[in-house]
């Protein structure tokens, strides 16, 4: 049987913070593994450090953290709690870490420009009217 992997990806900005939800299918001749990794509710707003729960059919294996879009080592994590060379290999080999990263990259800089900067220009505009106004 020829080893197959898919990816899907599920981005969306829900209360200010990102949500990320990565699926990972992979079938060879032994296995039929679906892996899921999903942001936690723990990303403080601004952070360089996005904290993901990892899954495999179902059930939790642990947790990785994503830190300033590292995403190789972010997945080097993922796959020490995983322990499927096959996986890994053909993962890597198949290039499918740079489609992953290439669409989160665009996520992380859409949700940057709409919620972080736009946070912090409401921020500095709050701090310059009280200043004017002689409150601070």
């Amino acid at each position: 049987m020829k080893k197959e992997i898919n990816y899907k990806i599920k981005t969306e900005i829900a209360k200010d913070l990102p949500e990320i939800e990565i699926q990972l299918n992979y079938k060879d001749d032994f296995s039929n593994d679906k892996y899921i990794l999903r942001s936690t509710a723990d990303y403080k707003n601004g952070s360089q450090l996005i904290p993901f729960k990892v899954y495999k059919n179902g059930d939790k294996l642990g947790e990785v953290e994503l830190s300033k879009e590292d995403y190789e080592n972010m997945f080097i994590k993922f796959f020490d709690k995983v322990d499927d060379v096959d996986f890994e290999d053909e993962f890597f080999h198949k290039e499918i870490l740079s489609l992953i990263s290439d669409e989160l990259t665009d996520f992380m800089k859409s949700y940057k420009e709409e919620v972080i900067d736009n946070r912090l220009t409401l921020e500095g505009e709050k701090k310059r009217m009280k200043r004017m106004a002689g409150i601070l």
